[in-house]
């Protein structure tokens, strides 16, 4: 079921980037991509100042499951045990968790910043964007499939960050069942080797 939330979101985003010219479409592919290194870059100190923030950290460790199966690509970034004797395994898993849902929603509130602003200049300068050669429209569908592949990850990321808590613990058995979730394992497997 959730291949069929992904492969909407892919569609949606390919249909969307596709009509922009080559060069908007290419913007869109660096916006997305840079949002998720910022994001990724940004997410730990936040999960930092929110773990000292206290009770509400204490709410999310309290309800790890700590039996959970990791789901495909988590279980290579979040390790099982902690590397020091500064948290309890549930606190361990509850950080990266943590930093997991934040880097996806910093992701996305910062490409949709990216999409706004886009809007604006274009609404401002009164900008036509249309494809017209057979290179642009290649070009555009390209970078529209790459978005919507890179969105579609990051929502199978944020997913399956949500399976560790223990209320949401069956997202995690319909990501383990994505192809789509297979597909991008073998992928950073292959990539992995090189």
């Amino acid at each position: 079921m959730i291949d069929v939330l992904l492969l909407g979101e892919i569609f949606w985003v390919w249909s969307w980037v596709r009509t922009r010219s080559a060069e908007r479409a290419l913007l869109y592919v660096a916006a997305i991509c840079t949002s998720l290194f910022v994001a990724q870059q940004i997410s730990p100190w936040f999960a930092q100042r929110f773990m000292e923030s206290g009770s509400a950290f204490e709410w999310l460790s309290d309800r790890i499951q700590a039996g959970t199966h990791p789901v495909g690509l988590v279980a290579r970034v979040v390790p099982a045990e902690p590397t020091g004797d500064f948290y309890s395994q549930s606190q361990w898993i509850a950080l990266h968790v943590l930093q997991g849902l934040l880097t996806a929603l910093m992701t996305w509130a910062i490409f949709m910043l990216f999409i706004v602003i886009e809007y604006l200049m274009q609404a401002f300068w009164d900008e036509e964007w249309t494809t017209n050669s057979i290179v642009n429209r290649v070009c555009a569908n390209t970078a529209g499939f790459a978005c919507g592949f890179v969105v579609a990850i990051s929502t199978v990321w944020f997913c399956a960050n949500l399976s560790w808590i223990a209320v949401l613990h069956n997202i995690g058995m319909a990501v383990n069942q994505s192809m789509i979730l297979l597909l991008a394992t073998h992928i950073v497997q292959t990539l992995a080797g090189l």
